[in-house]
């Protein structure tokens, strides 16, 4: 959209449309670049913390790295190079977009609900949302995000990796909603007795 409809509009406007587009690709080309140093810093930091790297040498390395694997992903989408950096019927891009949206994302998201839900004292955690929500909402919210949340995205990722088809899907969140009742039943019956 970004480069296709916009570049249309943008030169329907005449004169006033070169200025606009110019001022709003270099935002954009700016709002990319902040993306990528903020991205860049957790790999930066944990070399420096990790390997004693000196911060030059840990922003050079992962700088380098970064850019090598951006370039094949992007050669993986030309002709020249689509089926030396194919494999298992995906091109290197498409391989990094399937682990990133289809693993990444949900994996990254039921680790953190299951941290936040379960590991996170409950005290210490309500005193952090304190003055943004009430203590009956708090409560509602913690109930959500250890029972319904890591069903939800553990039905979602199946479904995203391929292993539940559609038609699976209301069966699979009865079943994911199921257990997960049976295991809050189980954690209040071991904190009553």
């Amino acid at each position: 959209l970004v480069f296709i409809s916009l570049p249309a509009v943008f030169s329907e406007m005449g004169l006033a449309g070169i200025i606009f587009a110019l001022l709003f690709f270099l935002g954009l080309a700016f709002a990319g670049l902040t993306s990528a140093v903020s991205l860049l810093e957790p790999t930066v930091q944990y070399l420096i913390d990790r390997y004693k790297m000196s911060r030059f040498k840990a922003v050079m390395s992962s700088g380098v790295s970064f850019y090598v694997i951006g370039i094949v992903a992007l050669l993986a989408n030309t002709a020249s190079f689509s089926s030396a950096l194919s494999f298992g019927g995906k091109n290197f891009f498409d391989w990094l977009d399937f682990i990133t949206a289809s693993i990444l994302l949900p994996l990254g998201g039921l680790i953190m609900a299951i941290f936040v839900g379960f590991v996170i004292p409950k005290r210490q955690l309500f005193k952090a949302f304190e003055g943004s929500m009430s203590e009956k909402t708090f409560n509602i919210w913690r109930m959500l995000l250890r029972y319904n949340v890591p069903p939800a995205l553990s039905v979602v990722m199946l479904n995203l990796l391929g292993l539940i088809t559609i038609e699976y899907i209301i069966p699979a969140f009865v079943v994911a909603y199921t257990v997960s009742g049976l295991i809050a039943i189980f954690i209040k019956k071991e904190k009553e007795g």
